[in-house]
């Protein structure tokens, strides 16, 4: 948005305007959002359309109803309306880190915004089967578990020849999720393979599908180059993978979930 208005020199001469995803603009100090409400006055008609129009509390509306009435309904400015419709609730003094809508403001906004939204829910248009969760436990060996036990621990252990270490508990989670993986990144990048407990699982599931498509969610990098050396998988990057996955020729697919994150039609 920030190139289109403002760098690339064409003419913004839009009649009508529809946002995908809303909710990327729901942060008013964003340059998409700046980027927008420089041309917004010229649009004739605009839709905006989100499955998570307030995923992070209601005074993201604010910023996505500002592009579609210019502040008709929750007001012009965001000081003006936080305090209409919000008190502080985490605060340090005169820093406020958090807000909380005052009693009876929710409903006080959707009935402001009512006369220009419709919202649908998936179990009133899709009949859809009810999603099976099974979980399959996988342990590790004994050796293995000593291993991922120290490390813990500790937060150093040795490899062969090399020495892994977490400067901090952030890292040490990140790292221990890794290994419950299979495999752990050292300082310089390289994956050490410390065993193969779900790839293990995921072939007897696999050969349980009978046949039938599946799909593979991995985590980390390293993940996705020791199941491609396993498997021979298909990673879900374009339309065309997405037709031919929906066609049923795709008998074994990989994708990561952040490139999955806005629903795919799969």
């Amino acid at each position: 948005m920030d190139w289109l208005v403002n760098k690339s020199g064409l003419p913004f001469d839009y009649d009508i305007m529809v946002i995908d995803e809303l909710s990327s603009f729901k942060c008013h100090k964003t340059n998409r959002f700046r980027s927008l409400m420089k041309v917004r006055p010229k649009v004739k008609r605009i839709v905006g359309l989100t499955g998570t129009p307030s995923g992070n509390g209601l005074m993201n509306l604010w910023a996505e109803f500002r592009l579609l009435d210019l502040g008709t309904r929750l007001g012009r400015f965001i000081t003006g309306s936080r305090n209409a419709y919000f008190d502080p609730d985490r605060r340090s003094q005169m820093i406020v880190f958090s807000y909380k809508p005052k009693a009876g403001a929710e409903e006080e906004i959707y009935r402001r915004i009512s006369d220009i939204t419709i919202s649908m829910r998936a179990v009133d248009h899709l009949n859809m089967p009810d999603r099976i969760t099974n979980v399959i436990p996988v342990a590790l060996s004994a050796k293995e578990r000593k291993i991922y036990d120290v490390f813990r621990k500790e937060m150093v252990m040795t490899l062969g020849a090399r020495e892994i270490d977490a400067a901090n508990a952030a890292v040490l989670a990140n790292k221990l999720l890794q290994m419950a993986n299979g495999a752990v990144y050292t300082e310089d990048k390289q994956a050490i393979e410390i065993h193969d407990r779900k790839l293990d699982v995921m072939e007897d599931l696999i050969e349980a599908a009978n046949g039938k498509s599946v799909m593979v969610v991995y985590h980390f990098c390293h993940d996705l180059e020791r199941i491609k050396k396993r498997f021979a998988v298909r990673e879900i990057k374009s339309g065309g993978d997405i037709e031919d996955w929906n066609a049923g020729r795709i008998p074994l697919a990989v994708m990561h979930p952040a490139s999955a994150g806005h629903g795919l039609n799969l």
